[in-house]
């Protein structure tokens, strides 16, 4: 069983009634004077047969944990990870605004960012928006720019080999590049070009698979007025010129019979794709998000599979500037 939680605090609420400062100054007089250990509610959810959440809710606002000191911060800690130990939690997701102010959580945190779930998405990706418009994704001309990791750049082509008959690889290793996907050529018959040429490597593209950093004159390369590009990389390419549709992340939408199980309010606090990251990679017992590390070819299929099986969806990407629908892009192209 692979297990998570996710702490949450207490949402402020102004209440000027009589009986609400007598609550106020009554909290206050507790806080200073009894020195109660921190109280927490945990709530204890199952959300598959193998797969439970458990929401830590602390007691307390914003404004009142950062003004405790550090021996009452550490003693939230303490009722933190000794809830995780006793429950066999494998992972605590602590929200940004908890993080922020020090204290509170691992100094190593369990981050779900949902990079890992974007990443591994490709293929679902693909589909979204363009098999489910009836455009072969075969037919495409798709170019993939290497970036720091050459694992990346192997498991992109090694999963989009058996859907597409051409593709071209920019590298600024061409060499390298031509010796280790060779493998994949070998074993699939993909026919590959694999160029040093920006510029060359992707004016054509209907889909860029961007993995690396684009650099100012990267970003004064014109592309084909449909074309999309799919941004894996840490930097940002909002300067590309052209109207073009740039895919920095996903959103995602959960089931309704696992919503029905969750509390919405969780969703003020982290994000739903956290929450369907965290969902997928602990129903697989791969548990911490491997944030900051490719995850390998295995990985991203098995990530690929779940996500569909637990009835996910894809519902819109982040772009340049704000959100974007799947049917936008789906009526652009």
């Amino acid at each position: 069983m692979a297990d998570f939680a996710l702490v949450l605090y207490s949402k402020k609420k102004e209440d000027n009634t009589w009986n609400g400062i007598v609550k106020s100054i009554l909290g206050w007089y507790k806080e200073i004077f009894m020195k109660e250990s921190p109280a927490g509610n945990v709530e204890k959810i199952e959300l598959y047969n193998n797969t439970s959440l458990y929401l830590i809710y602390l007691p307390y606002d914003l404004d009142t944990l950062k003004g405790m000191s550090k021996a009452k911060l550490k003693s939230i800690n303490d009722f933190i990870f000794r809830t995780c130990r006793e429950n066999n939690i494998y992972s605590c997701i602590v929200c940004d605004k908890l993080l922020e102010i020090g204290g509170i959580g691992s100094s190593k945190p369990d981050k779900f960012t949902g990079r890992c779930l974007y990443e591994s998405l490709l293929l679902n990706i693909m589909d979204e928006i363009y098999s489910s418009r009836g455009i072969r994704v075969d037919c495409l001309d798709i170019s993939v720019i290497e970036g720091e990791s050459f694992e990346t750049l192997y498991s992109i082509v090694k999963i989009l080999s058996p859907h597409v008959k051409f593709m071209t690889v920019v590298s600024e290793n061409k060499s390298r590049a031509e010796r280790l996907l060779n493998e994949i050529y070998e074993e699939t018959g993909l026919a590959m070009m694999i160029t040093s040429d920006r510029y060359s490597g992707v004016k054509n593209s209907d889909l860029i698979i961007n993995l690396g950093v684009l650099n100012e004159e990267d970003q004064k390369i014109k592309l084909k007025p449909k074309a999309i590009l799919l941004n894996y990389s840490e930097h940002g390419v909002s300067k590309l010129k052209g109207e073009n549709f740039i895919i920095n992340s996903i959103e995602v939408k959960l089931p309704l019979k696992l919503m029905q199980k969750l509390d919405k309010r969780i969703f003020e606090y982290v994000p739903v794709l956290t929450v369907a990251e965290a969902l997928v990679l602990h129903k697989l017992d791969i548990g911490k998000s491997p944030a900051g590390t490719p995850a390998d070819l295995k990985t991203r299929e098995a990530i690929s599979a779940e996500f569909g099986k637990c009835g996910f969806k894809i519902t819109g990407f982040c772009g340049r500037h704000s959100l974007i629908k799947v049917e936008s892009i789906q009526n652009a192209i």
